[in-house]
């Protein structure tokens, strides 16, 4: 805010005849010099926007604190209640040749017994709090939910292709 206040006295002063004080502008056609004023203008007014703008959110913080963000708690429930993890942590083990815990054993074409497999895919839940077999806040868990639910993703397509094509 400053720097606004400070431009707008060097503006005042370099425009004023004869100029408040020396400048390099001063040498300058009057055109090019309120060109040069105007495109510096423009970028100050630019930097005032984006810090009134911070400072507003700044001042609505409290605000936003007070109203209560919805809450997963039932559904993060849910998923924990029927939750069957993948390869030899579901219960009744695992749900075909290619389903395994560490994503680094798994094919990425999928083996005909996963094709022609009754028993719906391990897919994990892609938010903070549901169940996974990795640590929490680990690399490991995101890494294995995003090429889990990906490769899930292009299964189904080319799956769906095939099917289409025939």
């Amino acid at each position: 805010m400053n720097l606004h206040k400070w431009f707008v006295e060097w503006k005042s002063g370099v425009q004023a005849n004869p100029p408040s004080f020396d400048n390099s502008l001063g040498g300058l056609q009057p055109a090019v010099r309120d060109l040069l004023i105007q495109t510096l203008s423009e970028k100050i007014h630019k930097l005032v926007f984006i810090v009134e703008r911070e400072q507003g959110k700044e001042k609505e913080k409290p605000d936003r604190q007070k109203r209560s963000a919805p809450s997963n708690e039932g559904i993060i429930a849910a998923l924990h209640s029927g939750y069957q993890g993948p390869g030899a942590v579901r219960e009744g083990g695992p749900r075909h040749d290619n389903d395994f815990e560490d994503i680094y054993d798994i094919r990425i074409a999928p083996t005909h017994e996963e094709l022609m497999s009754r028993i719906p895919p391990y897919l994990p839940a892609n938010f903070f709090g549901a169940p996974h077999p990795a640590p929490m806040e680990s690399m490991q868990r995101l890494l294995d939910i995003q090429f889990r639910l990906l490769r899930e993703e292009l299964t189904y397509v080319v799956v769906w292709t095939l099917l289409v094509s025939r």
